[in-house]
Order: C-alpha cells, then structure tokens, then sequence
C-alpha cells in the first residue's frame, strides 16, 4: 500500500485504448509474507496483444484491472512459461520487500520500498499464456542500481540502493543478498536474492556465494553503511579508494574482539603449524556467524580470482580486474577470520603443496 501511493499512472499507459480490448476474467494471487501462504481472488482485466517491453528472459504487457481500476505491467517468461518460476520471483520481491522495512526501521536518511507483486491467471487462454507476475505501473526515470553479478556504473551513484544490500546480507544472517536494485527514486522492482546456502530458491539468477562475492567486490561502504553499523568489507587499497573503502583494514577502525585472532603459519620441512598471535576472546553466537559470513564472502572472492588467473581471464566481474594479490588479500582475510580451508589454503601455499581435491570446499 505504501509503494502505490507513489505509483504514477503514466501517460504511456493511461492513453492506451483499453476499450479495443476485451474483457477476461482472472484469478489473483497474491503471496502474504506473514503467513507464508498465496491468497486467491477473482478479477476482471484488460492485457494488451503484444507486449510494450522485453527483457533478458520475460516480455512485459500493459494491463488494466477494472475492479479494482488500476494500471499494471504484466511479465511472463518468453522460453519457460513456468508458473513455478513466476512464483518464486513474486516470493522473492516481496521477500525483499520485507527487507527493506526493516532497513527503513533503522531511520536511514532515504527510505527505500519494492511493488507489491502478485500473479494473474488468465483460465481462458491457450497453455503458455495464462500466467503474468503483476505489478503497479511504476512512472518516472527508471535507473538501474546494481546486478545481480556486482556494481553498474552510473552517472550518479548513490549510497542508498548500496547500502541497502549490504544491509540484507547482516540482516539476514549472511544467509541473503538482495541485487539487482532498480526502479525509480528509491522504489525498486525486479530484485535478485543470492543465497549462500546451496540449493536455495529464487530462480536461475540465485548466484550463492558467487554472487555475494561479485557484489561485495564491488562495493565500497559509504556513509549510511556507517550510520548503520554495518561490518566494514574489507579490500586491499587502490588509489582512488576512499578512507570508508579501506577503514577495515586499519587497526585502529578493528574491534578488540575483531583483531585478536591474527593467523601465524609456522612451518618447517617436515611439519605445519598454524597458531594464533593472541588469545581467541569469547564473542556472541551473532557476532560468530557474522565473522562466518564475511568469511565465506573473501573465500569465495579468492577463489574467484585464483580460477580466471589460472584461465588468464581479466576480470572476475563488472569492473573487478583479475589479481593475484587481490585473490592472497581475502585468502587472508578469510583466514583471519577462522575460515579452515582458508588456513589450510595459505599453509599449502606456503610449502608449495597442492591440496587434494576437495580439501578447500
């Protein structure tokens, strides 16, 4: 209800001729996010023959409801008529709908808000053509934020669809990311959710841990990551970077309980030892499986950049150039952070061993 009171009408969409096109009877179904469980209601709607838009993967329909009479965009998929896939990208951004309230809980300078999205199904019509994810028309200077697979250049970037991303990652555990933030002003439509867990629903575009790696080597905190207190994410200074960018990496910008586990590899020739530089401080479970997320985060992303330099690749992403000492950067990052096959992958490149398949899952 919040988003429609934003959601202009648009002359590309109340000057359509409605009256050309007949009337259908539709059942509505709408996902409630409280009790996890779709509601169905009849409509009566117009959609238009051919559609106004086209994406990657789904076509996009001007519609209108007659009771009641509202203005909406109908998608469904080109290749895969999938009334399964239709629903998982409805669960997903009213997924990401929850989110942002509780983002906007946390009083940031700009709150931010997704469309209510819901499924129509068109009973009459031919197979491959009954089913449309729906969503209010949404007016005004469509700007694209972020991907799914990391950070898009703009003419302005902007802290708020960023910091909002990186504010589903804690808030979900490090279990989610929400990406591919777009829309207009700070009401977005079409997100990503990457899940860190394999297996995990939200479509084909669900990249897990990959995914989250791309985004977070893009992403720069700024100041409402700050205002947040949201973990800084840690990267190897490049000039340009900003005091924010880098303040992970200085000692003074570490908690006591974030710096008292530095790893020291010791070794000889016949015998590895890995031990800690100071006395592990007893943390809460949270602060644990916050440390465990970021861990997997720079692990992934050292993976990343050990693959494509082995492919000889030049990036491993939107804008993140392939290197070495990035991927040895978040391997130690990661190992500092207690992440085993972390530990076990600097011990094996510090005696030049090559670890048996498997070892650094």
């Amino acid at each position: 209800r919040d988003a429609d009171k934003d959601v202009g009408v648009g002359e590309a969409i109340s000057k359509y001729s409605w009256g050309q096109l007949p009337l259908e009877r539709a059942e509505w179904r709408r996902w409630s996010s409280y009790t996890r469980s779709w509601k169905s209601s009849d409509l009566l709607v117009r959609l238009e023959r051919e559609p106004f838009a086209k994406g990657a993967m789904r076509l996009c329909h001007r519609m209108r409801s007659a009771a009641p009479r509202r203005n909406w965009v109908a998608k469904r998929y080109e290749n895969e008529p999938d009334l399964e896939s239709l629903e998982s990208d409805v669960i997903m951004q009213m997924r990401a709908k929850e989110y942002a309230r509780h983002f906007n809980a946390r009083s940031p300078p700009k709150q931010v808000d997704f469309l209510e999205a819901s499924i129509v199904r068109l009973p009459d019509r031919p197979s491959g053509m009954r089913d449309f994810a729906i969503e209010a028309f949404l007016d005004g200077c469509f700007r694209k934020h972020s991907s799914n697979s990391g950070f898009v250049a703009d003419e302005v970037v902007r802290n708020t669809p960023h910091a909002f991303a990186h504010f589903t990652f804690e808030e979900s555990g490090s279990e989610e990311l929400v990406v591919d933030i777009q829309g207009v002003d700070d009401l977005y439509t079409d997100p990503q959710i990457h899940t860190a867990r394999s297996g995990g629903h939200y479509g084909r575009g669900n990249m897990g841990l990959r995914g989250m790696a791309l985004f977070f080597a893009s992403h720069r905190c700024n100041r409402i990551c700050t205002q947040l207190g949201l973990t800084p994410f840690a990267h190897a200074p490049r000039p340009g970077d900003s005091v924010l960018a880098t303040a992970s990496r200085s000692p003074k910008n570490r908690t006591h309980q974030d710096s008292d586990d530095e790893v020291l590899v010791v070794s000889s020739k016949d015998q590895i030892c890995l031990s800690m530089a100071r006395p592990i401080v007893s943390i809460s479970r949270p602060q644990r499986e916050r440390r465990s997320g970021y861990a997997r985060v720079h692990f992934s992303l050292a993976m990343l950049h050990a693959r494509h330099v082995q492919a000889g690749a030049e990036f491993i992403g939107h804008n993140v150039l392939t290197s070495p000492g990035q991927g040895l950067f978040h391997l130690r990052e990661a190992a500092e952070l207690l992440h085993v096959p972390a530990m076990l992958a600097l011990a094996c490149l510090h005696l030049h061993v090559r670890p048996r398949k498997g070892v650094l899952r």
